[in-house]
């Protein structure tokens, strides 16, 4: 039986890139609704990356993961910084771990998602200067143990086992590390886009206050 909840989870709205909107945003006329339907939309294909990243080989999920993460860091500070270029220019190229703690420094990411970025980050640096192309068991463990419980819980409650997979794979686990990335950034944005309209609204209630007082100067 369908209860209210389930169909309410059902109708959420999923943005992806090609939903993203480019005009610019009129700043005298723009509502709380534009701003969420301009900043809740995902920096990248979900399903793009989901092939990228589930049954292929762990070290391939890895730097798969690692390249994605370095996109939606890159663009939390692109979208929020107020001089990006300044620190993301072409000649001041930033690693992950730099990027990184840039928001951590902004408080612009969970820091319930930055044990496993820098556990990714340090294995997938280790594949990259060894040449090495496998992961054991123990290493994958440790990453997904990286992850926050209540991904690692999601995880398990929307993977159906198969007789070929019958537990979650890496890239699984990474697969939802990435949404809660992005989703940390939409939140970011659009934060700082009400603060933005709020800033706006108060200059309106100034100056109605000002035209408020003419009006019991006048009357007195």
């Amino acid at each position: 039986m369908t209860t209210a909840e389930d169909t309410e989870e059902s109708a959420v709205t999923v943005r992806q890139p090609k939903d993203a909107r480019t005009d610019e945003i009129d700043w005298q006329t723009v509502d709380h609704e534009e701003l969420k339907e301009r900043a809740l939309v995902y920096s990248y294909d979900l399903i793009e990356a989901k092939t990228r990243l589930i049954d292929v080989e762990p070290w391939v999920a890895v730097i798969t993961a690692h390249i994605y993460v370095d996109h939606v860091l890159t663009n939390l500070l692109a979208e929020n910084l107020k001089q990006p270029n300044a620190m993301l220019g072409e000649q001041r190229r930033k690693y992950v771990l730099e990027k990184l703690e840039i928001c951590e420094a902004m408080d612009w990411i969970n820091p319930e998602v930055t044990p496993v970025i820098r556990k990714l980050n340090s294995i997938r640096n280790g594949l990259a200067h060894n040449l090495v192309f496998e992961l054991s068991k123990q290493t994958t463990l440790d990453l997904i143990n990286c992850l926050p419980k209540v991904a690692r819980d999601l995880v398990a409650e929307n993977h159906t086992p198969t007789e070929g997979q019958p537990l979650a794979s890496l890239g699984h686990h990474l697969q939802t590390l990435l949404i809660f990335l992005d989703m940390n950034r939409q939140q970011v944005l659009l934060h700082n886009y009400i603060t933005r309209l709020r800033d706006r609204d108060l200059k309106k209630a100034m100056m109605n206050a000002r035209d408020v007082l003419r009006s019991i100067q006048g009357g007195s």
